[in-house]
C-alpha cells in the first residue's frame, strides 16, 4: 500500500508540473502577443493616428500609462509631437504619475508644444525642486543664445530658402516665420516664469546655491519672481 501510495503521489506531483509547463507557456504566449498588439498600437499612435491612440489611453492604467510615458518622452524623430502632447495630458488627467521624468520635457531640445504642454501639467500639480532647476536651466540657456527646437527648424528653412532662388512669396513666409518664431521665444519665457513664480522659495535656494556668481542672471530673474 505505501508503494502504491508513492507512485500514485508522484504521478500527481508529474501531472501538476506538466499542467505548470503548460499554463506557462499558455501564459508567456498570451503575454507576447499582448506585448506586440501594444507595440503595434504605440507605433501607429506615434506616427499620428488619433484612432490608436485612443485605443491605447483607453486600455489599464497599469498597461496604458508605462506607454503613455515612453510616448512622451520619446525622440522627436520618433513620435509626433502633437501625439507626445496628448501623451501629456493623458497623464496629467491621471494625476502625472511620474513627475521626475517629465522634467525632462522642459529642456530646449524638446519643441514648443510638448514643452508648453510639460509647462500646463507641472502649473496644474506643482513645480518641485527638480522642475524649477529645469526651469532655471532653460532659461539660461535661452539668455546664452543657445538654440531651442524650433529655432533650430526654422534655421534649416532659411538654408534650405538659401539655396534656392527664393520667390516674393518665399521671403513673405520666411518674415512671417521669423515674426512667428519671436512669439515662440517669448511664450517660451514666459511659460518658464510662470513655474518659477509658482515655487520662489525654491527658485530663492536655487540662485543662491548654483548661479550666486552669475549676477546678471539672478537680477533677470528676481525682476519677475518674487521674493520667498
Amino acid at each position: 500500500m505505501k508503494k502504491g501510495n508513492s507512485e500514485f503521489t508522484t504521478y500527481l506531483a508529474m501531472m501538476a508540473c506538466l499542467l505548470g509547463i503548460v499554463a506557462s507557456g499558455l501564459w508567456w504566449q498570451r503575454e507576447t502577443r499582448k506585448k506586440q498588439e501594444l507595440s503595434l498600437i504605440y507605433g501607429i499612435a506615434c506616427g499620428g493616428d488619433r484612432t490608436s491612440f485612443n485605443k491605447l489611453r483607453e486600455l489599464k492604467p497599469s498597461e496604458s500609462t508605462p506607454q503613455l510615458e515612453q510616448m512622451a518622452l520619446a525622440r522627436e524623430e520618433d513620435c509626433f509631437a502633437e501625439t507626445r502632447v496628448a501623451a501629456i495630458e493623458a497623464l496629467s488627467s491621471r494625476g502625472l504619475p511620474n513627475k521626475d521624468a517629465l522634467t525632462s520635457l522642459l529642456e530646449i531640445n524638446h519643441p514648443f508644444v510638448v514643452r508648453h504642454a510639460a509647462v500646463e501639467a507641472f502649473i496644474r500639480y506643482g513645480c518641485d525642486g527638480l522642475c524649477i532647476e529645469n526651469a532655471l536651466e532653460a532659461l539660461k540657456a535661452l539668455s546664452r543664445g543657445q538654440t531651442a527646437s524650433e529655432t533650430k527648424a526654422n534655421a534649416e528653412i532659411e538654408k534650405m530658402l538659401e539655396k534656392s532662388a527664393p520667390s516674393t512669396q518665399d521671403l513673405k513666409s520666411l518674415e512671417r516665420s521669423r515674426q512667428d518664431l519671436k512669439e515662440l521665444e517669448q511664450q517660451a519665457q514666459n511659460d518658464y516664469f510662470r513655474l518659477l513664480q509658482n515655487n520662489p522659495c525654491e527658485v530663492q535656494k536655487f540662485l543662491k546655491v548654483k548661479y550666486s556668481s552669475d549676477h546678471e542672471f539672478i537680477g533677470s530673474i528676481q525682476k519677475k519672481v518674487p521674493g520667498c
